[in-house]
């Protein structure tokens, strides 16, 4: 059996730093895809745990930069009492 090596924060950093440099080389959207759901995931769970409310729109102030907006979840047509009208 193979012994797992302990590595430090700093030397995982490194390593995903890396990993990430290499999708972006071998498959730029792969990579934006994966970056922009970790994000969003990571806003999200972030808000929950300071008690915002997270079915409502997210919105992030950039400052002098640009501002982001993660939109609430997608109602999906007849799941759990939503409508199943189409918007035209």
């Amino acid at each position: 059996m193979r012994k797992l090596r302990v590595m430090s924060t700093q030397q995982l950093e490194d390593a995903c730093e890396q990993a990430f440099l290499n999708l972006i080389q071998e498959d730029s959207e792969k990579a934006l895809i994966l970056v922009t759901g970790m994000f969003v995931g990571l806003t999200v769970e972030y808000s929950k745990r300071r008690g915002y409310d997270t079915d409502c729109d997210i919105k992030i102030d950039g400052g002098t930069g640009r501002d982001i907006t993660i939109h609430k979840p997608k109602q999906l047509p007849g799941l759990n009492g939503c409508p199943t009208t189409k918007d035209e």
